[in-house]
């Protein structure tokens, strides 16, 4: 286990859907800023990474869902780095509300890379250090999401626009929720609430790329919807979502 951090957040009218819950890339983002505070509060370590032009990747995140925070609601995001082994580091977060509940827990898999060739490199021993991080006693047990969908019930297609790309020259990974929750429409928001989501990135995604994304519902089965987001490049990602029914919707 290493160093924990703690930044608080009122969550505001753009962050959130029409039931006012916050949306999954709002609450990605959130999540992400926390970590990157920590980071900047470590003495030097973001000009070490500069000046070494390394940047951090997220390959993977696990949700678990009691319930998504709400406009006007204080929240606090507390984020620990729990461990790593040579290409991947492993980050918890928690999302608190006022009396103390946890709303949501993350767990969040990252890899480095060096922007001069876009290649995974190690953590260096530097970074390592300053979150005072512990190796990995065993192996990590990684995200595993079906390597294809065998059928899919409905295709969308959209293209990669500039305001979809972050600092790293690709599609943010916040977006990606954003294409896959906009396909299942308004009609499941309103019947339906998230409690479990599982992503694994697999390819990075350029500006004015064509993009398909496709939803396989299983419902009946397993109450869960498996989302594939592919193009001719080959697959960018893998989703898996749990649902259970809403108690009540928005008239």
């Amino acid at each position: 286990m290493g160093l924990k951090f703690t930044k608080g957040y009122v969550v505001s009218f753009d962050q959130v859907n029409a039931l006012g819950e916050m949306t999954l890339k709002a609450l990605f983002d959130r999540l992400m800023m926390t970590s990157g505070f920590q980071e900047r509060s470590l003495p030097g370590l973001q000009a070490f990474r500069d000046q070494n032009q390394l940047a951090w990747v997220v390959t993977a995140h696990q949700l678990e869902i009691n319930r998504l925070p709400r406009y006007g609601e204080e929240i606090a995001i507390e984020t620990e780095a729990l461990t790593y082994n040579a290409f991947f580091t492993y980050r918890q977060f928690k999302v608190y509300d006022q009396t103390g509940q946890i709303l949501v827990t993350a767990l969040s898999t990252f890899s480095m890379i060096d922007l001069k060739d876009r290649k995974v490199v190690r953590v260096p021993d530097d970074i390592i250090q300053a979150y005072q991080v512990a190796p990995a006693k065993r192996k990590v047990k990684r995200l595993r999401l079906a390597k294809d969908l065998t059928a899919n019930d409905q295709v969308d297609q959209v293209t990669a626009q500039f305001l979809d790309i972050d600092g790293n020259r690709h599609v943010n990974n916040g977006v990606y929720l954003n294409w896959v929750t906009n396909s299942l429409g308004a009609d499941w928001w309103l019947n339906k609430q998230l409690t479990h989501l599982s992503i694994a990135y697999e390819r990075e995604i350029a500006l004015g790329s064509q993009v398909d994304v496709l939803t396989y519902d299983q419902m009946d089965e397993s109450h869960q919807t498996y989302h594939e987001i592919k193009s001719n490049q080959g697959r960018h990602a893998l989703v898996a979502l749990t649902w259970q029914d809403r108690a009540g919707h928005l008239e």
